[in-house]
């Protein structure tokens, strides 16, 4: 049923691709910070995301094109943030919004967090009405002082997803594979956070 949608590894060869995406005032007005247009600094970042056991991250392909980026950070031994985006405008919407499946699946299941806790601009009316689709819940924003948003904190929506909740949520999408194509579920040994 989804066999539209994969998910591949990333590389320094994919540095201008990634920069030109997360650039692009269709995808920098919605994010929390902004980065700097420079192809040695983004093949450095790649490198450094590549080595970290905090962190996993790949592009998003629909239909076997390269659309969109998606990563998972571990924020404490059990609790994940994913960060999603679609970069090519030319992306099918009602394909592009299942991107989101096998990236939770990977955070949930093969990687066994219990839960993710996602921030979202309340500005970007789009993906505040995908995390609801998505299973996603309201939640309280945690202890933290000042403020990434560009809009400040009262512009930020915290969103959170137990991996319980996301094992019976996604029953409505009948899609339980992780990043590599592998079944996932609550039974399943998972790898942990050391990517």
């Amino acid at each position: 049923m989804y066999e539209f949608l994969t998910y591949r590894k990333i590389d320094e060869d994919d540095a201008p691709m990634l920069m030109a995406w997360r650039s692009a005032p269709h995808v920098a007005s919605h994010m929390l910070t902004q980065i700097v247009p420079d192809l040695d600094q983004q093949r450095k970042w790649i490198r450094t995301c590549n080595a970290r056991c905090d962190y996993a991250h790949r592009i998003i392909q629909i239909e076997g094109h390269d659309v969109g980026y998606c990563s998972i950070t571990v924020t404490d031994e059990s609790v994940g943030q994913l960060g999603v985006y679609i970069g090519d405008l030319s992306t099918p919407r009602q394909l592009s919004i299942y991107n989101f499946l096998g990236t939770t699946n990977q955070a949930l299941f093969t990687m066994g967090l219990k839960k993710l806790v996602n921030q979202v601009m309340r500005s970007n009316a789009r993906t505040v009405k995908l995390q609801a689709f998505n299973g996603y819940l309201p939640a309280e924003a945690p202890d933290i002082t000042g403020s990434a948003s560009p809009g400040g904190a009262a512009d930020v929506l915290w969103v959170e997803l137990t991996r319980e909740r996301w094992h019976e949520f996604r029953k409505r999408f009948g899609y339980d594979k992780d990043w590599d194509g592998n079944p996932t579920g609550l039974s399943q040994p998972t790898a942990g956070i050391h990517l």
